[in-house]
């Protein structure tokens, strides 16, 4: 499993999109925002994914100063996730 940063909404959507409506309605608010910020973009927002074989199975987003939203998936996936998170730079002040 390989971590996946996203500098623009537009591309987070296409890649992660997909996995997230398969559970749109417990993703439903990380979609909401991810396509708000596709006409709005936000500077400091974090938005990854963590990827087995290139097909996402985790994604996260985060939009300072709220709080980090994560979608369901495999433990090991969510310790990928913490990992990447540890950079000083998007540490979260909390989880959703």
């Amino acid at each position: 499993m390989e971590i996946s940063r996203f500098d623009d909404a537009e591309a987070f959507l296409r890649h992660a999109g997909p996995f997230l409506r398969t559970h749109a309605i417990d993703n439903n608010v990380m979609l909401g925002i991810a396509g708000r910020l596709v006409d709005a973009p936000w500077d400091d927002a974090v938005m990854v994914t963590v990827d087995d074989g290139g097909t996402p199975c985790l994604a996260g987003l985060m939009t300072p100063p709220w709080r980090l939203i994560v979608s369901t998936g495999p433990a090991a996936a969510i310790l990928i996730l913490v990992e990447a998170l540890r950079d000083p730079g998007s540490k979260p002040p909390g989880v959703v």
